[in-house]
């Protein structure tokens, strides 16, 4: 048995995640990961070695495992990913959400906006768009805890000034989400917003008010349940960016 083996780790995709680094050879597989956790933030739990393309048991030590006495031993990692129907969730939201935007035309944002006084419900939707974008539009002005500091009808208006800046980003709502820009705060103010209108924050609801506040209204409820979910998802890896690992399966 050789005293010291040297192992390199890729992942699938061809991405290191560990450079060649020296092992005993008494070393057992747990202890790779380990360092793969360490050195990618992958959690051990999530990980899968892989030598020619035989899954690895973590109580295997590096000796017995017939890897090559000179030169690295190329191991593949495989991430075990969340589960399937959190990742379908999430991608439905992510549908829903968009679906819901190309529904508004932007000659009913240019018609809303134009509202001196919009119906009741109306403006609470916007004002929970508001408070989605806060610290992302810039026309939302905001205090010195971050939040909006205007929720007027009127600075609703001025979010609406630009239609396509302001569809731009909503439609970045989702990437920010992904990369955790949107702060907490946010999300419950939104959802404080949803809860205290209760049956009346819904597209069905809107639709005979306004058709772009029933698309907004929509995409309203869909970021915030999208935001939950990508919340779940992280939780169950720490550090690792697990939403750029899935990103072809949430779109």
């Amino acid at each position: 048995m050789p005293e010291s083996i040297v192992l390199e780790v890729t992942m699938l995709s061809g991405k290191v995640v560990l450079p060649e680094t020296h092992f005993s050879a008494s070393a057992l597989v747990s202890s790779v990961k380990e360092e793969v956790r360490v050195a990618g933030g992958i959690p051990v739990r999530h990980q899968r070695l892989l030598w020619q393309m035989a899954a690895l048991e973590d109580s295997a030590s590096l000796g017995d495992l017939s890897l090559p006495s000179e030169g690295a031993a190329a191991l593949q990692l495989a991430v075990v990913l969340p589960p399937q129907e959190l990742v379908v969730q999430a991608r439905y939201l992510v549908q829903e959400a968009s679906a819901a935007l190309d529904s508004v035309d932007l000659r009913d944002i240019t018609e809303l906006k134009r509202l001196a006084r919009p119906p009741a419900g109306v403006d609470l939707v916007l004002e929970a768009v508001m408070h989605l974008q806060a610290g992302i539009h810039p026309g939302i002005q905001l205090n010195s805890r971050g939040a909006v500091k205007d929720t007027s009808w009127q600075a609703s208006r001025t979010m609406m000034k630009q239609p396509k800046q302001f569809f731009s980003a909503l439609r970045d709502c989702k990437t920010l989400i992904d990369n955790g820009g949107i702060p907490e705060r946010n999300i419950n103010s939104a959802s404080r917003l949803r809860d205290l209108m209760g049956d009346d924050f819904r597209p069905e609801s809107m639709r005979v008010k306004s058709a772009a506040a029933c698309g907004l209204c929509q995409w309203v409820l869909s970021i915030i349940q999208y935001h939950g979910i990508v919340t779940q998802l992280r939780a169950g890896f720490e550090g690792f960016d697990i939403m750029a690992e899935i990103f072809d399966q949430v779109q």
